[in-house]
């Protein structure tokens, strides 16, 4: 079974084009790492690959999770069982390989964090709206027409009971709620289109515009 190609830096995403629901900017990585360094199916994009791998957000991480023969359940017998364990192996060696730190295995699954640049890849500009008194901030991220992509960030009025923190994104859909704080929902809002990781955030004022 060919193995997983040597230490080698993970290129940069080049050209990506930020859309609404877009897939989380580590998961492309994954996906990208995985199918140029290992020679398995993508099976969320070859439904009909029998064996492959599937990539979704976990939290702060990427969780990868192997199926094999078109089932996810660990096989029973030894030699499907070798073939099951080395196909994780060559993931995890793969993501290794790209930079990916914090690996967890289980018997079904690989758990890993995206490295990170030393610089911001995405650049969000934070200022408040031209009614201070909604508590909303308009969101714009650098390089893209603010039209679409970008949106706001403000608190949700629960009629009387404690007001939560909401995003929406440049359409006027409902991104999410219940953010911790500002910085969150605006990352929240940049995960919404994809963008890169890490997100710088400046905040301005009237008189930066």
């Amino acid at each position: 079974m060919p193995s997983a190609q040597p230490h080698q830096a993970t290129a940069p995403e080049a050209a990506y084009v930020p859309r609404p629901n877009a897939e989380r900017w580590d998961v492309r990585l994954a996906r990208t790492v995985l199918t140029t360094r290992t020679h398995y199916a993508d099976i969320d994009n070859q439904l009909v690959a029998p064996d492959g791998f599937s990539i979704g957000p976990h939290q702060g991480d990427v969780l990868v999770q192997w199926t094999q023969d078109h089932n996810f359940a660990v096989p029973r017998r030894p030699g499907r069982r070798r073939r099951w364990d080395a196909a994780l192996d060559q993931i995890e060696e793969a993501l290794e390989d790209a930079g990916f730190t914090g690996l967890r295995r289980t018997v079904k699954s690989v758990q890993a964090r995206a490295p990170l640049s030393a610089t911001a890849q995405t650049i969000a500009r934070v200022h408040p709206t031209d009614a201070p008194w909604k508590f909303t901030d308009t969101v714009c991220f650098e390089g893209y027409d603010r039209k679409t992509v970008g949106g706001l960030v403000g608190l949700l009025d629960n009629c009387g009971s404690r007001s939560v923190l909401f995003a929406t994104d440049a359409q006027g859909t409902q991104v999410g709620s219940g953010y911790r704080d500002r910085p969150h929902a605006v990352h929240g809002l940049a995960h919404h289109y994809g963008l890169p990781m890490p997100l710088l955030i400046v905040q301005e004022r009237d008189e930066d515009r």
